[in-house]
């Protein structure tokens, strides 16, 4: 199941670097669930008087503990097969955080339990958001 909820307005001027945000979490949240019993993929997104608030909530299997700490690492991936080698080039998280870091001076924090889901909470400001990034 996916649910999509959206509460307020906002006018985001570069909206390409605000959806490959949104697409890349909620990507990897669908990856991350195709396999539970009962998969469930969150997209929340607040606007709210200074700030967006966007997270991202699936029921997948979570992100071990030991590499929390990794997690937003370039090159770092947990999606592994390893029947076929391939692994994940470990640049999607890295990139979802550059662009809130330097893009829209927000912040993004994970909370995951392992087997269970995982958690991506977003905070940008509104006025990045609303004026031309250079």
């Amino acid at each position: 199941m996916f649910k999509c909820i959206l509460s307020g307005n906002a006018r985001v001027k570069n909206h390409y670097y605000f959806m490959s945000i949104i697409s890349n979490l909620v990507q990897n949240a669908i990856e991350a669930s195709e396999h539970s019993l009962n998969p469930t993929v969150i997209l929340n997104i607040s606007a709210k008087e200074d700030f967006i608030t966007i997270t991202v909530k699936d029921t997948g299997t979570g992100v071990a503990p030991e590499h929390l700490k990794h997690i937003f690492s370039p090159g770092f991936s947990t999606k592994f097969d390893p029947i076929t080698g391939d692994i994940n080039r470990g640049v999607g998280l890295t990139l979802v955080k550059d662009l809130i870091d330097e893009k829209f001076k927000g912040t993004i924090s994970i909370d995951s339990e392992y087997k269970i889901g995982t958690t991506f909470s977003i905070k940008l400001p509104r006025i990045f958001l609303e004026e031309e990034i250079l």
